[in-house]
């Protein structure tokens, strides 16, 4: 882990501070050009998810949309789905 935050330091998008309540803890925080990185490749992972449903069947489409809510009670840990 502390090699991939090294060279996320070195690259510009992020940066370590000391903890300042325990001096044996690193605080990592992006950059602003860290935050511009994440955003664009977030965006080009949307994108690249609308091309591929766009290619699936309609019925396959609709049973997707049907499983939404159950995939996002799952990534909220809503298990009684409210």
């Amino acid at each position: 882990m502390s090699r991939t935050v090294d060279a996320l330091i070195r690259q510009g998008f992020a940066t370590r501070e000391i903890e300042v309540d325990d001096a044996r803890a690193r605080r990592v925080s992006l950059t602003p050009e860290g935050k511009a990185s994440l955003a664009a490749a977030a965006a080009c992972d949307v994108e690249v998810l609308r091309e591929r449903l766009a290619r699936l069947a309609p019925c396959m489409r609709r049973a997707i949309t049907a499983a939404v809510p159950a995939l996002e009670a799952m990534a909220t840990d809503d298990v009684t789905g409210h």
